[in-house]
């Protein structure tokens, strides 16, 4: 079957792009992925160590023991807050990877299909600037 160069390239150029789109959607569950396991390791860090902080306090047996423990409260909080930090650089840096990943294959697949319809823009026989060219 004969179909004009016209129809082959935006079939081409749309396969290009739908080929783009699933790669972006992998990239997707990629990132998200990634930074679920971030929040999660985090939020397990936190949990143990609210956990080690009970258990200290459970086992505090007379006053200055206690205080000891509530003592440890501001180191504890400045972990957890250096923990948060952490959380926040690592879910930075992951995000600008993907974005990153991503700009670079969309950029490689509009070369693609520029390169496709510029292609068939140059020898359709309808084309506009081959009528122009032509007068």
């Amino acid at each position: 079957m004969n179909t004009p160069i016209g129809f082959d390239n935006a079939v081409q150029a749309g396969r290009a792009w739908q080929t783009a789109a699933q790669k972006i959607q992998s990239l997707s569950f990629d990132a998200a992925s990634e930074l679920m396991n971030l929040q999660v390791q985090a939020a397990s860090r936190q949990a143990e160590a609210m956990l080690t902080f009970g258990r200290e306090v459970q086992a505090v047996r007379d006053p200055e023991a206690f205080l000891g423990v509530v003592a440890k409260v501001p180191e504890a909080a400045g972990e957890h807050l250096e923990s948060a930090l952490e959380l926040g650089r690592n879910v930075a840096v992951s995000v600008a990877k993907h974005v990153e990943i991503a700009q670079d294959y969309l950029q490689e697949q509009a070369g693609h299909i520029a390169a496709v319809v510029g292609n068939g823009l140059a020898t359709s026989p309808a084309s506009p600037e081959k009528a122009t060219a032509k007068a």
